[in-house]
């Protein structure tokens, strides 16, 4: 990319060249044509005085007219004639190698002048991408060499941004980067001088508050949801601020609210687009859960007086067996255990610091994790446990579920959404509550 962007930076400065060349390369030949034209008006007039010689010498004419004809031409070559002397010769060379010398300095100031200035005031750095992701795993160099050079990379961008504070395409270029790598707390610092030189731009806006989110436990409420809100005063249907706000009042089970918000993402969303299939699968969750309650239409707060009707167990007092106990969210567990290793073949192929997610979610339910721990590659192996307090929604809990799937998998972006190079291990229709639980991160996502 970078070798292609000089060719053609070098090329468009060589025709800029050739058009302030031309009109000195022009005056340079029509001097040669005047000096042609002086001398073959010379040689007419040498060949004049030769004729007088001859009719002289013939016969034709006498001295007398013959003297005064020679006088008339000296006379015009006198006045119509200045013949170059040796420092008029000398001069004109002077002036036409000075001529040359100002084309050369021309170039140098239109070729090299450029490529230095844009050296050190412009963004070079932005012509070497940053690998991350499934870029990264799958580019020719080693993952551990790809990632070090990404390092430095978004160090050096980092150092470029104290000085020149002001550049918002550096500060975005620079948020993403903190975020590819999962390093939340200065993305989100990114994001802030960013908003502070672009204060309403809608995607910006999102993006921020989704960072800000990861650095307050993935909790959206707050600094995170008034920025979707503004965001969505500057873009009403902008796809990922009311998915995020919809996440928002689900938080604070306002559930028709949150619905309102999924669904307005939907009809926003380009088609194909994966925030479709996640608000779709939010809604049939959240009208399963309406549905359950008897509460298809609810107003804001039933559910969550419907929620606090549940029955509860104490885990001391001994029950009847009931046949429906193992549907019931009443009767979940809400703890799973196990543990969590790398298959043996991935050893070297995975830096210490790549990012592991083990979570769980419903095999029936929502797409989103019910509870999610996060680890790194030098932690493995991991004896880990999953439970309520590790939920995403406070009001969707682990032991609102009865069968889970669980899995375990190593983010080579750090993001939280699965995508592409991806490696996990999966177990899926697990029974709430179990122990001993054996996950291998063996496979990799297509």
């Amino acid at each position: 990319m970078s070798i292609f962007f000089y060719f053609i930076a070098a090329f468009m400065a060589l025709i800029a060249l050739a058009i302030v060349a031309r009109p000195l390369l022009m005056a340079k030949k029509e001097n040669g044509r005047e000096v042609q034209s002086d001398r073959l008006n010379l040689d007419v007039l040498r060949d004049q005085l030769r004729e007088l010689e001859q009719d002289l010498a013939a016969g034709t004419i006498d001295p007398t007219a013959y003297e005064a004809a020679k006088r008339d031409l000296e006379q015009r070559v006198a006045t119509e004639f200045q013949p170059q002397d040796n420092d008029t010769a000398t001069a004109s060379d002077k002036s036409k190698n000075g001529r040359l010398w100002q084309v050369g300095v021309m170039g140098l100031l239109l070729v090299v002048t450029p490529f230095v200035v844009y050296r050190y005031l412009g963004a070079p750095y932005m012509l070497t991408p940053i690998p991350t992701g499934a870029d990264s795993a799958n580019s020719q160099t080693p993952h551990a060499t790809g990632q070090t050079e990404a390092l430095a990379l978004v160090a050096r961008l980092a150092e470029r941004m104290v000085q020149h504070p002001e550049d918002p395409e550096g500060w975005l270029l620079l948020a993403r980067s903190y975020s590819s790598m999962n390093s939340f707390a200065a993305a989100s610092q990114a994001y802030e001088r960013l908003f502070a030189l672009i204060p309403d731009d809608a995607k910006i806006l999102a993006d921020y508050a989704d960072v800000l989110a990861m650095t307050q436990n993935q909790r959206i409420q707050g600094k995170p949801e008034e920025l979707l809100r503004r965001a969505l005063v500057v873009e009403p249907n902008n796809v990922k601020a009311l998915i995020l706000l919809g996440d928002a009042e689900y938080e604070r089970n306002q559930l028709p609210e949150a619905i309102s918000r999924w669904k307005a993402a939907i009809a926003a969303a380009p088609a194909g687009s994966e925030f479709i299939a996640m608000a779709q699968s939010n809604i049939d969750h959240v009208e399963k859960e309406l549905a359950d309650r008897g509460l298809a239409k609810p107003t804001t707060g039933a559910a969550s007086q419907a929620a606090s009707d549940k029955p509860t167990v104490s885990p001391d007092t001994k029950t009847a067996p009931n046949k429906n106990a193992a549907s019931s969210p009443a009767l979940a567990v809400g703890k799973i255990s196990g543990r969590v290793e790398l298959d043996p073949s991935l050893i070297g192929k995975l830096t210490p610091t790549d990012t592991v997610f083990i979570y769980a979610r419903a095999a029936d339910g929502p797409r989103f994790p019910l509870a999610i721990l996060r680890k790194q590659v030098k932690d493995l192996p991991l004896d880990f446990v999953l439970d309520d307090s590790m939920g995403m929604v406070p009001s969707t809990k682990l032991s609102d579920f009865p069968t889970l799937i669980v899995g375990a998998r190593v983010s080579l972006s750090g993001n939280a959404t699965p995508s592409a190079g991806d490696w996990e291990g999966v177990l899926d229709s697990v029974p709430n509550g179990s122990t001993g639980l054996k996950l291998k991160i063996s496979s990799q996502r297509r």
